[in-house]
């Protein structure tokens, strides 16, 4: 009985080994399976260069205020707090009346809409945000705007927004709706 112990208690270490073996081959095999599905799912970005889509030639019109003008926007430090400093070509139309293109982000259900985003970029959904705050406008219509997924030209009063707690740079008051005959 004695001589049965020893065979157990000696293999014993040996599976253990075994075991542990095993484990570290799987760890081994699990990592460089993860190690190449990222190289795989980078690999597109290593090899082409990824365009997004441009729709700025869609909301270039005669008269309308560009949306490239309206991103030179900086943020700077004045008096121990964080500021917005707009460019002076953006500063020029504060108060003015102009004309903006771009797509509307619903702020309300229904086709009717009084009070939306224009933005320079399509929404994915209906209801999200595309672009970023430099590239949105709050708009505030006197008569109600059809939604639609394609871009529209709102005429209106620009106000930009220093410190407004919605987050907003720029807003427009007093809006209409321009007709592509205008």
């Amino acid at each position: 009985m004695a001589a049965k112990k020893g065979k157990k208690a000696a293999k014993k270490p040996a599976a253990r080994k075994r075991k542990t073996l095993l484990r570290a081959k799987a760890a081994f095999h699990y990592l460089a399976v993860l190690t190449f599905a990222a190289a795989l799912v980078s690999w597109p970005a290593w090899q082409f260069e990824l365009k997004q889509s441009d729709y700025s030639a869609l909301l270039k019109a005669p008269g309308v205020v560009s949306w490239d003008a309206l991103t030179n926007v900086a943020y700077t430090r004045h008096e121990g707090k964080t500021a917005l400093r707009f460019d002076d070509g953006i500063q020029a139309l504060d108060g003015k009346a102009v004309k903006l293109r771009g797509y509307i982000t619903p702020l309300n259900s229904g086709t009717d809409q009084r009070h939306f985003i224009l933005s320079s970029r399509p929404p994915t959904c209906p209801y999200c945000l595309s672009a970023g705050v430099d590239e949105m406008v709050e708009v505030f219509c006197k008569r109600p705007v059809m939604y639609s997924l394609d871009p529209i030209t709102v005429f209106g009063q620009l106000e930009i927004l220093h410190e407004d707690a919605s987050g907003f740079f720029y807003r427009m008051v007093d809006a209409a709706p321009v007709s592509s005959n205008d």
